[in-house]
């Protein structure tokens, strides 16, 4: 099966088999220029693992594409994409056409990332966060195997609002690209490799760094808290390229966490936090899980 995670940077994808066992993966950037230069750009992607992997387009029996923002999975279609211009996007029906003999599923790529943790943490009743910290942050909810999707967008834990003076979202204090935006702004980095760079100069000490961080890991902390509020998940598993490059920042999260804690009823809840199991590759197989469901 081939499975694609697709973002406003690049798009991962990948030939499995059905237990799980990649043949082949390629990763290239995204062309975000028009609706049509972002669909070449994936099938371009796709035709890669297939050429390396000796298998033919009409071999391909099923697909699995997990994409950020709204989706539309019975219709096929990508609503609307924040960081790509698909708008209203057939992209089922436009895969159809070139691979007109596999079954095609689409989702949102939190979704689809959410339920490959879920199989890795080897979870069956319990009730679990996916929060991705990434470009954007958001979550996704799952009980008992099941997604919790709300009336379509359920999880956008990015767009609740931490200032102090209610007008910035988690996403904008938190995420990977506003981490990006302070590097640029406070600390005169290119914003190249910026988050990296803001990471060592934490480790090494410098001060400003560690303030931008611990600021981070704060607002993090808040929103992680939130859901405690409200879902209470037996577990909270954290991914997204942000942690998954320093997974030593769930120490400094769940320190913070802790001190949120104002009733006892909520004592040790730092310690449901978990890390990513699968990393950049939990989208990738969370896409063959759903494809695997269409059997």
């Amino acid at each position: 099966m081939l499975t694609a995670d697709v973002g406003g940077t690049k798009i991962a994808t990948a030939l499995l088999n059905e237990a799980g066992v990649i043949y082949a993966q390629k990763t290239l950037p995204s062309r975000t220029e028009s609706a049509e230069t972002m669909y070449e750009q994936l099938l371009l992607a796709f035709q890669y693992v297939l050429n390396e992997a000796g298998v033919r387009e009409k071999e391909v029996q099923f697909i699995g594409v997990g994409l950020p923002g709204k989706v539309d999975i019975m219709k096929g279609m990508a609503i609307y994409q924040n960081n790509l211009p698909w708008r209203d996007f057939p992209l089922v029906s436009r895969l159809q056409n070139n691979f007109p003999t596999a079954e095609i599923m689409i989702d949102n790529d939190v979704y689809m990332a959410a339920k490959g943790e879920w199989l890795a943490h080897q979870l069956q009743n319990e009730l679990m966060a996916f929060v991705t910290i990434s470009t954007g942050i958001s979550a996704c909810f799952i009980q008992k195997g099941e997604v919790i999707r709300g009336a379509g967008m359920a999880g956008e834990i990015g767009l609740t609002y931490v200032g102090r003076d209610e007008k910035e979202t988690l996403e904008e204090k938190a995420s990977g690209t506003s981490l990006t935006k302070k590097c640029v702004n406070r600390l005169n980095l290119q914003s190249k490799d910026a988050v990296i760079q803001l990471m060592d100069r934490f480790v090494q000490g410098d001060p400003l760094a560690q303030e931008i961080v611990t600021q981070m890991t704060q607002d993090i902390a808040k929103g992680l808290h939130q859901i405690f509020c409200v879902l209470d998940p037996d577990i909270i598993v954290l991914g997204g390229g942000v942690v998954n490059h320093q997974p030593w920042l769930l120490d400094l999260i769940k320190k913070e966490l802790k001190k949120l804690v104002v009733n006892p009823v909520q004592s040790g809840i730092e310690k449901r936090l978990r890390v990513s199991k699968l990393k950049a590759e939990a989208g990738l197989f969370g896409a063959a899980i759903a494809a695997n469901a269409m059997k």
